[in-house]
């Protein structure tokens, strides 16, 4: 692991106290952050993580209380409480509007090799009902020879963005060769579902909107996000898994802290405002720092909970979660720390594919 700053290192304790109590909660091995915790964490920390189990906590543990999914939502908890949602939903939410002027769409799809995912990605594309697309292919040096012949062939713009995996150098040098006034950053793992998709997804983008991302399904029909929530570690909103699918926080169109970028439609003005992803961030967290930034010059991000597409999350890089981004991004926002998330009830923890209410 490279060299950790002195807030990295601090990150990496506030990391490794909350994936103890993550641990400790006793999640189902079929939990996504289960998965992305073991898969971040080196192996010496998980016999720490074991000897954890065995013996006392040395902090004092939440006051917190398990909502069950099945019950009226937050289950057991104060009126003032389900104020602040209703505070959240009013300040939050926004309406697509139809847009006549219909801007350039430059999508940008980054691969290495899968053709099979591609040419599906591709083909559901092409049923979208939008007129101005361009869409823009980012190959990571693919090899295959199948792969190869599809490039030599296709009417869509092949960009080479060779290097090692780095997602944000990967887009960012694909979105610099694009001219449209509106980007949309799209994994080779989505399948296009809805053919308006992307003519409702830029009716979002007004006022000082920013970024739009969509609700995400896995082939399954399971909700996989539906937003992000900073609660107190980035996560995924997924409807009827760790909150009701009529709840109005993933029911309605909303302002929130952050969107997955495995597809995510952003403004031109706002992308070049940001300088691109942060390529020090390779593989992780660089979408919703991205969201993040945004935020702070200005620009808000939505979720538009009305566009559902399909996503077989990871079925291209795999489940790589490298440790040192993660440690880099909540240094740079004091993500277990000082951070809070405007746009979801401050006392309520996501743990898991569990949410808690917290006094703290």
């Amino acid at each position: 692991m490279a060299t950790l700053s002195r807030a990295q290192r601090r990150a990496r304790r506030r990391w490794y106290l909350y994936r103890r109590e993550i641990w400790r909660a006793g999640l189902d091995t079929s939990s996504r952050l289960r998965r992305v915790v073991v898969g971040a964490i080196p192996p010496i920390a998980l016999v720490v993580a074991v000897v954890d189990r065995c013996r006392p906590a040395t902090r004092a543990p939440r006051a917190v209380m398990p909502v069950d999914v099945n019950a009226p939502f937050p289950a057991g908890i104060a009126t003032t409480t389900v104020d602040e949602v209703t505070d959240i939903i009013t300040r939050g939410a926004v309406t697509s509007r139809p847009r006549h002027d219909q801007p350039l769409v430059s999508i940008v799809i980054p691969t290495r090799d899968r053709l099979d995912l591609l040419r599906a990605c591709i083909s559901s594309l092409e049923l979208t009902t939008y007129p101005s697309v361009d869409i823009v292919i980012a190959d990571n040096d693919s090899i295959e020879a199948e792969t190869i012949a599809f490039f030599a062939e296709t009417a869509h713009r092949v960009v080479p963005a060779p290097g090692d995996f780095n997602y944000a150098r990967i887009i960012n040098t694909a979105v610099a060769q694009t001219a449209g006034d509106i980007i949309v950053t799209l994994n080779n793992d989505v399948v296009i579902t809805d053919p308006t998709w992307l003519t409702r997804l830029v009716g979002y983008l007004h006022d000082d909107v920013g970024i739009v991302g969509c609700s995400l399904v896995e082939p399954s029909g399971e909700s996989q996000h539906v937003g992000v929530a900073i609660a107190p570690y980035p996560q995924h909103l997924r409807a009827g898994v760790n909150i009701p699918v009529t709840h109005p926080l993933v029911t309605t169109p909303r302002r929130v802290a952050a969107v997955t970028g495995a597809c995510t439609l952003i403004s031109r003005e706002a992308w070049d405002a940001l300088g691109g992803l942060d390529e020090d961030l390779r593989v992780v967290h660089n979408d919703v720092d991205m969201c993040l930034r945004a935020n702070v010059l200005g620009f808000a991000t939505v979720i538009a909970t009305d566009v559902v597409l399909q996503h077989a999350e990871s079925s291209s890089r795999g489940s790589l979660t490298p440790p040192p981004d993660i440690f880099a991004f909540m240094a740079k926002w004091d993500i277990l720390g000082s951070y809070r998330d405007p746009w979801f009830p401050a006392h309520w923890r996501i743990v898991g594919d569990r949410i808690h209410w917290s006094e703290t």
